[in-house]
């Protein structure tokens, strides 16, 4: 197994070498383990910037979507459905995201790396695939929550306001150099 801080070097490009063997969600639960292994501040760093690389490639995360109003499945019938069923959301349907909370009672957003961490037993709920990047701006500029929790259920990460905004600063700032 690589060590997480080559892979880091590999995503800044500050060495040479392909990841190939891991997808960006991948890289994310590599470095999560890291902090895990040894909780300390280059791990944490790691983390974030395994993070704004999936922001900025794109990457997928996978959230619970909670029912808000209107008819969730275009009118097909939920106990029919089976993991893993395509659905089409009906036009007057809006889906939120859900949060958890922590032991103080204070809310977060959350988003699972891939449906290897996320809990077996909720399989019959509503599950979207969204870009990282759209879930952390949610959490950073949310009033309802305090931040964002990756793998909730598990070996975790949570992340709150002011760690958000200096992650999106920093995607921003990475973003306008190589517009210059």
């Amino acid at each position: 197994m690589k060590n997480v801080l080559e892979l880091f070097d590999q995503t800044l490009n500050r060495v040479e070498g392909d990841l190939e063997d891991y997808d960006g969600m991948d890289r994310v639960e590599l470095a999560i383990d890291s902090i895990y292994r040894e909780p300390k501040q280059e791990n944490m760093i790691d983390f974030l910037g395994t993070i704004a690389f999936a922001m900025e490639k794109d990457f997928q995360c996978i959230v619970l979507g909670i029912l808000l109003e209107g008819a969730p499945l275009g009118g097909a019938d939920p106990e029919k459905l089976k993991a893993g069923d395509v659905v089409t959301l009906g036009e007057d349907c809006r889906i939120g995201l859900d949060t958890v909370k922590d032991q103080d009672g204070d809310e977060y957003y959350y988003f699972f790396t891939s449906n290897k961490v996320k809990p077996d037993d909720m399989e019959s709920q509503i599950f979207l695939h969204l870009p990282v990047k759209s879930v952390v701006y949610k959490a950073c500029y949310s009033e309802q929550c305090k931040g964002l929790i990756v793998n909730p259920f598990g070996k975790y990460v949570r992340l709150d306001q002011t760690m958000l905004q200096h992650l999106v600063d920093t995607v921003e700032n990475t973003v306008n150099e190589e517009d210059e």
